[in-house]
């Protein structure tokens, strides 16, 4: 081989390893890496609740929710086999009693980052908040997962 050979092939070398030590610490980030569960990031904003992935693998998962709205509002992960937007509702909030909250953050203010963890198995969840605001004068009772405040997420084996 000539010079000009083995130098292409060392840059080759360097740039596999560059390339495989960013994936390894991609995986480490995403995984959580130390043996300690996988983070998932969550925002929650008037009337979405958008976490950075909709799919994890089964264990400890550590959710770091953000409320990046105007009011506060409260994060709760529920194990169910229901479409996300069919959740028993009663007395226009979705009756805690009758889901399986596997996880649950009370509200929290805006601006504030709350963190919850959970060993979840394998299953359909929602995310949802289930603060219930309203009642005044003419306003009628309504909870922010009745606007819509919710997401599916699912953890696999």
């Amino acid at each position: 081989m000539t010079s000009h050979h083995m130098k292409g092939l060392f840059v080759l070398k360097i740039f596999a390893c560059i390339v495989g030590a960013m994936g390894a610490g991609l995986l480490l980030v995403s995984c959580g890496g130390d043996g300690s569960g996988t983070s998932v990031k969550v925002g929650e904003a008037e009337w979405k609740i958008t976490p950075e992935v909709s799919q994890v693998k089964q264990g400890k998962i550590t959710f770091n929710v953000t409320n990046s709205g105007t009011e506060p509002h409260e994060f709760l992960v529920i194990k169910t086999d229901l479409a996300p937007s069919a959740l028993p509702v009663e007395d226009n909030e979705v009756n805690e009693d009758k889901v399986e909250v596997a996880a649950n953050v009370e509200p929290f203010p805006v601006g504030q980052t709350a963190k919850v963890t959970a060993k979840l198995s394998p299953g359909t969840y929602v995310l949802i908040c289930n603060v219930k605001e309203g009642g005044v004068g003419s306003v009628p009772f309504v909870s922010h997962y009745q606007k819509g405040m919710w997401t599916a997420f699912t953890v696999t084996q």
